[in-house]
């Protein structure tokens, strides 16, 4: 299947959850003892989960005994979960923000099927700091022409850069009244670490234009990167993941203008994706979705064994260059997992969002069968 076939196979129109208040129910009107009748869809963003992108080229899931299809979508992967919650996706993949966000407004009706590409920080790439010439120059080339790291790869000048934006704010020289402006896709795990870097750097924030704060923080609802660089132009900075902030800089009229200032690592957390549904398709699909999960495993193995054409099939999809796609799966762990030491950033999270959830609650968001099936893999 050719990039376009894949592309025009659906692109969703996310119908609000907020105006039915509460989960829809995805149903096929078919039998879920039958495989041949079953039909599962997956909502993701085709841009950076590389898996997915590569398990439907390949035709990797036609095996599996049941249909399984590509639900795609724009923006974040927030847009993946109103698929999911909307009821025009069966499973969601998305970003660890928006699955602690869905959990904290719906509760134990989200369920967690796995975690995959493990990272911390810059090395997962789920926060860049990117901005346009203006901005660059306000900030101060020695502040930011070099991104110092340290031997964890942690970004050791995010300080300097914060107080060299607390600056231009307190000047009231920020694209936003005076504050400085930050345009992200709203509701996204990079606008959570964005949050988290703030707080982090003692930079304080606001979605209100003409609220007092050192940061403006403009949301934008399914940015794709055609948005984000066109943001850079009324922004005094985009922040975004960095298969974005690739796709962006890679764009004729960006090349050499597009620069990073700072990125999540400095937050120092550990970041996962997550492939979701809810309780209700769980208890009709639960098998199903488990061979789904299998079949992940052995798309990651093959993806090990043949990355440079695993390469130039994202390539191809996302507008990265094949040195970009390696040196982001690289940077990641390939585990279809679930991981229950490592939940602080999720607690921490749901909390910015004004939602409490204990590191035990997200730990069971996960059925046992499926934790204790996927985890057992591993095991020597």
């Amino acid at each position: 299947m050719d990039a376009s076939k894949l592309m025009a196979i659906v692109v969703v129109a996310v119908v609000a959850v907020a105006a039915v208040g509460g989960i829809a129910y995805y149903n096929n009107n078919k039998d879920s003892g039958s495989n041949e009748e079953v039909e599962l869809s997956i909502a993701y963003l085709n841009l950076g989960y590389y898996p997915f992108m590569v398990g439907f080229q390949k035709g990797m899931f036609d095996d599996l005994g049941f249909k399984v299809k590509p639900v795609l979508v724009e923006g974040s992967g927030n847009v993946s979960v109103e698929a999911l919650t909307s009821g025009n996706a069966t499973m969601a993949a998305t970003g660890d923000g928006p699955f602690s966000n869905a959990y904290g407004k719906y509760g134990d009706e989200i369920v967690g099927l796995c975690q995959y590409t493990q990272g911390s920080g810059s090395l997962a790439g789920h926060q860049w700091i990117v901005k346009n010439d203006r901005t660059y120059a306000a900030l101060g080339d020695k502040a930011v022409s070099t991104i110092a790291v340290d031997e964890n790869k942690i970004v050791t000048n995010s300080a300097t850069v914060a107080s060299e934006i607390k600056a231009i704010a307190a000047a009231g020289e920020g694209a936003k009244n005076g504050k400085f402006m930050i345009s992200v896709n709203s509701g996204s795990t990079t606008h959570n670490n964005l949050m988290k870097w703030c707080l982090v750097n003692n930079l304080t924030y606001t979605t209100d234009a003409d609220a007092s704060a050192d940061i403006f923080i403009h949301t934008i609802p399914s940015a794709t990167a055609d948005i984000l660089a066109q943001a850079l132009d009324t922004s005094d900075a985009v922040a975004c993941n960095s298969k974005l902030y690739n796709t962006i800089s890679n764009f004729a009229a960006l090349k050499d203008k597009v620069k990073k200032i700072s990125d999540s690592s400095a937050i120092n957390e550990a970041s996962y994706s997550v492939l979701c549904t809810t309780k209700a398709n769980y208890e009709k699909y639960g098998e199903q979705m488990l061979k789904v999960l299998e079949k992940l495993k052995e798309i990651y193995a093959w993806m090990d064994e043949n990355l440079d054409e695993a390469a130039q099939i994202i390539s191809q999809l996302n507008g990265e260059t094949v040195e970009q796609v390696k040196s982001s799966y690289n940077a990641s762990a390939h585990k279809i997992v679930w991981e229950t030491d490592k939940l602080d950033a999720w607690v921490n999270t749901a909390k910015i969002n004004g939602y409490t959830v204990t590191n035990e609650q997200f730990a069971n968001s996960c059925p046992e069968k499926i934790r204790t099936t996927i985890n057992g893999w591993y095991t020597s």
